[in-house]
């Protein structure tokens, strides 16, 4: 189709820079790496490919969906003005052929900016070369853990266990489960970009609304609640914690000897909450407040408890009462259920048609608390009532 449509010289243009391309990512990506191991130990690089991915995971996403409305051309001629920072942005080297041997466009800036694309390639490719030997004896660092502990004065993890944690077993399951969520490399591959979006989406919507409406109106309506969208994305991320690259030391589960195996998952769903999507619902709540003012102090608290509920609801539905921790990654795609995965965010529209609902009738938000409070702490007890979890 390219071949036909453009004509011979734009696809072997096209292919060549394909492969200066290639080339140029694969020099980079090396130099980064030989520099982060040159001062650092393997723990650092493998979080920061670990991050980076994350990032590129909400990054595609959510640039997606803002990117397509932070624009709205109609009829609107583009040119292109050069300006010197233009000189280390990589993809607009590589545009500059086409414009120079497709469109005639002998402009000298056209000319240094191809120039670069021959160039800088071949130069990182060289460097990398030179600094090979170093490289491959760096890599060795990625064979061993060679990052220290760093023991902290102050522990959130001990702070919120102390709290929201009540007996000696729960505590040590809330403390395990923390360090697993902490560490675990995939899980945070999985589940943060989740977490992103989460924080993200709201803000699209309200996005949606400046273009077409004032910001008088906009602080006056309702357009708040589609902070229910971030609670839907967390059927996903509790689905999760069933898994782990660990998973076949799920056998000791078996062997030590727990009082009350409900409790595992309970202080696991805990840890969820007040460590990965507290801190998203905080952020979220902080500007929203900052938009809508203070008016909706009770509506936040309202899906906060939404959000604990929706949570104990996920988890009976999508987890299957399991040990968290039990499960390999690889089975997480066969482990999905796409009709439960569309039941629990039907749910989430559901609590949100009653929040809206409840702000119609006089003091029904604050009855609708009252209601949502009872009703959590009724199903939290009811479902990890003493009973046996189950292990594969």
């Amino acid at each position: 189709m390219m071949l036909g449509k453009h004509g011979i010289v734009f696809f072997l243009l096209f292919l060549l820079e394909m492969i200066l391309l290639v080339l140029f990512i694969i020099a980079i990506t090396a130099l980064v790496y030989l520099l982060i191991l040159r001062f650092f130990g393997s723990d650092q690089l493998k979080d920061l490919i670990n991050y980076v991915q994350i990032i590129l995971s909400v990054g595609i996403v959510v640039g997606y969906q803002v990117f397509i409305r932070a624009f709205s051309f109609v009829d609107l001629e583009i040119s292109y003005v050069f300006d010197w920072w233009h000189l280390f942005i990589p993809p607009i080297w590589f545009a500059a052929p086409f414009e120079l041997l497709l469109q005639h466009h002998y402009a000298s800036e056209y000319i240094l900016l191809s120039i670069l694309v021959l160039v800088i390639p071949f130069l990182s490719l060289a460097i990398y070369i030179w600094f090979m030997p170093s490289f491959e004896g760096n890599l060795q660092k990625l064979m061993g853990e060679t990052g220290n502990i760093k023991i902290r004065k102050f522990s959130f993890t001990r702070f919120w266990e102390s709290i929201i944690c009540f007996g000696q077993e729960e505590k040590r399951f809330f403390r395990f489960s923390s360090i697993m969520m902490s560490r675990e490399r995939e899980f945070k591959l999985k589940v943060y970009p989740l977490l992103g979006m989460a924080l993200v989406f709201p803000f699209i919507f309200i996005m949606n609304e400046v273009m077409t409406e004032s910001m008088e109106s906009l602080t006056t309506s309702k357009i708040y609640l589609n902070i229910y969208f971030s609670t839907i994305i967390m059927s996903s991320a509790v689905h999760m914690l069933k898994f782990s690259k660990d998973y076949k030391g799920g056998w000791i589960f078996k062997t030590i000897p727990i009082e009350h195996t409900e409790r595992f998952y309970q202080a696991t769903l805990k840890v969820f909450l007040v460590k990965l999507y507290l801190p998203v619902f905080l952020l979220i709540s902080i500007v929203f407040m900052v938009i809508f003012s203070w008016r909706i102090w009770l509506d936040l608290l309202v899906v906060l408890l939404t959000a604990i509920l929706y949570t104990l609801l996920c988890y009976k539905l999508l987890n299957n009462e399991r040990f968290p921790f039990t499960e390999p990654f690889e089975s997480a795609q066969q482990a999905v259920n796409t009709g439960k995965f569309f039941l629990v965010m039907f749910v989430v529209g559901v609590f949100a048609f009653f929040h809206f609902i409840a702000l119609v009738i006089p003091y029904g938000i604050l009855g609708y608390f009252i209601l949502l409070l009872i009703g959590t702490t009724i199903s939290w007890k009811a479902v990890f009532s003493s009973r046996e979890a189950k292990v594969n």
